[in-house]
């Protein structure tokens, strides 16, 4: 029941109504015995900064950040959490007494789901994507103790830059590749964090089951819709998978 004591948290991005987020949130609140509420908040790029400064001047206690804020929003906080400075984006945003500080979840989320499926030290890890996604599965990646990395995107720049910072950061090998160019992920597990699939059945960043040999347990970390093609085609190559919806969790 709401009432004028009633805290307010919410996500914010764009676009942002196929968020699970409040759904979400309201059983938790419910469960654990919690006054929230929690919305969900579309916003454009261009008014990221007036998003944050109006949220902190409405006392809302909270914010998610998804795509394609995770990046933007950092120069409008009061504070960075070290782990998020080191990946470069934040996904979550508490209330301060000067504003709101970024930490980032993705990374933990990432390395639960892998390590619940029962891959820790993997040998090679490929992630698809270069955004802020790619550079929390980064750091799941040292969390979960890989061997080597290799980023694969369509911008072959994007993927070296995340793959000079991530190996300084983290002091494991990385690697950078053109997606175009990489015929085989040849990595036991295959990490897909890019928007190609998103909202789109028909749209996958590899489009052949070739991609998948050696591949043991892919992940998307889409869930909507809750199968892509991306995750049909590792079905199709007897690949174990799942979608961004534990990860989400």
């Amino acid at each position: 029941m709401l009432t004028a004591k009633t805290k307010v948290l919410g996500v914010i991005g764009n676009p942002v109504e196929q968020s699970l987020s409040p759904v979400i949130h309201a059983e938790f609140s419910r469960f654990s015995g919690l006054d929230y509420t929690y919305n969900a908040f579309p916003v454009l790029s261009e008014n990221i900064g007036a998003a944050i400064s109006g949220a902190y001047a409405l006392g809302i206690a909270g914010l998610n950040v998804t795509f394609p804020h995770k990046k933007a929003v950092m120069p409008y906080l009061c504070g960075i959490d070290e782990t998020a400075a080191k990946i470069g984006a934040v996904n979550t945003l508490v209330r301060q007494d000067t504003g709101y500080k970024g930490y980032n979840t993705d990374y933990l989320g990432i390395s639960a789901v892998l390590a619940e499926h029962g891959f820790l030290s993997p040998n090679r890890v490929v992630i698809i994507g270069a955004g802020g996604t790619a550079a929390a599965a980064c750091a799941a990646c040292a969390k979960i103790g890989a061997k080597e990395v290799v980023i694969l995107n369509r911008t072959l720049a994007n993927a070296e830059k995340l793959a000079v910072s991530a190996q300084k950061t983290y002091g494991l090998p990385v690697r950078a590749a053109a997606l175009a160019d990489c015929k085989n992920a040849c990595g036991e597990i295959v990490i897909q964090t890019s928007t190609a699939g998103f909202k789109n059945e028909n749209e996958s960043p590899v489009n052949d089951t070739s991609f998948f040999g050696g591949v043991k347990f892919a992940l998307d970390v889409i869930y909507d819709p809750f199968k892509t093609k991306f995750l049909h085609l590792a079905e199709s190559a007897d690949v174990q998978y799942s979608n961004g919806f534990g990860m989400l969790i």
